[in-house]
């Protein structure tokens, strides 16, 4: 009798193996998704925020409800509506057209306060967004 492994063990040591290969492999894949998702969407959130406090549009607080915000900028003498809509935060105008400022949005909602507004918003993946925007309001003028 020599000493080893069978063809049958060999194979079956190969097998388990490969499936322990699998898992691992398949776990990484999830995790890197994830986090492709999460940093995206925190990609998004700044994003929004740079937009709405960029010098283009100098941006005066007109109203605020808890969906939406009305927008006036005083160097390009529009009006925009900053609102939550279909599970994403968008720029628009009342006549139309729309920039996509951050999608994956389960709920989001905004606040007046004595200083600014409070933006707040959960993405689909469970991370909370909060932050104050601090733009001119129509009564400071």
């Amino acid at each position: 009798m020599r000493e080893g492994l069978t063809v049958v063990e060999a194979i079956l040591a190969l097998f388990v193996t490969a499936l322990v290969v699998l898992t691992i492999a398949s776990g990484l894949k999830s995790t890197r998704f994830e986090m492709t998702t999460k940093t995206d969407q925190q990609l998004g959130w700044h994003y929004f925020l740079s937009e709405v406090r960029a010098p283009k549009y100098a941006f005066v607080v007109e109203k605020v409800e808890t969906n939406y915000i009305l927008l006036e900028s005083s160097i390009q003498k529009k009006t925009f509506i900053l609102k939550f809509r279909s599970g994403e935060l968008v720029l628009t105008t009342p006549k139309g057209g729309y920039i996509p400022l951050m999608r994956g949005l389960k709920t989001g909602q905004f606040q007046a306060v004595k200083k600014g507004v409070d933006c707040e918003a959960m993405a689909t993946t469970g991370q909370r967004f909060k932050a104050n925007l601090m733009l001119e309001d129509e009564n400071d003028k």
